[in-house]
């Protein structure tokens, strides 16, 4: 069950300029420009978010502009515009809804980026839902083209 206490209502007559940190839900029907945190959230039509997103899922229907890290779904609804650098686990986008962003998924990033720590978390808690359990440590891979090291049979004796 949700926090009510936690979920914040952005109304369509209000500006905020500043941070919001650790929210449940966020509901903006008004203008925010800076700095959010929130599990949720929801930019209605008319509603606009200019700065950097950090949420589990967000859903645009209004503008969202700057950089955001979706760690699961963002979805670009068809009066849904987004601009900026997106991050995101997955992603949907309607017919109409424009986006115009450079676009970053966690699990398409190449060996470089292994150590993102955004898609690190994402890739833990996918493997969490998915087996139920942390992901266990990789033994060193032999680079392809290279003999793979000699390991005795029961039956050598060296």
């Amino acid at each position: 069950m949700a926090d009510k206490r936690r979920d914040a209502l952005i109304q369509g007559d209000t500006i905020i300029k500043g941070t919001i940190l650790n929210a449940g839900a966020i509901d903006v029907y008004g203008y925010v420009e800076g700095n959010i945190a929130a599990q949720n959230l929801r930019v209605h039509e008319g509603g606009r978010i200019a700065g950097k997103l950090k949420a589990d899922t967000a859903e645009v229907r209004g503008t969202l502009q700057g950089e955001a890290i979706v760690k699961r779904l963002i979805k670009i609804t068809s009066t849904g515009v987004v601009e900026g650098d997106i991050r995101y686990g997955s992603i949907s986008l309607e017919a109409g809804g424009d986006l115009s962003a450079e676009l970053r998924r966690c699990s398409a990033l190449g060996p470089q980026d292994a150590e993102d720590p955004h898609c690190v978390a994402v890739w833990e808690e996918n493997r969490q839902r998915f087996f139920g359990r942390p992901a266990r440590p990789l033994s060193p891979q032999t680079p392809p083209g290279a003999a793979a090291p000699a390991t005795p049979s029961k039956g050598d004796a060296r």
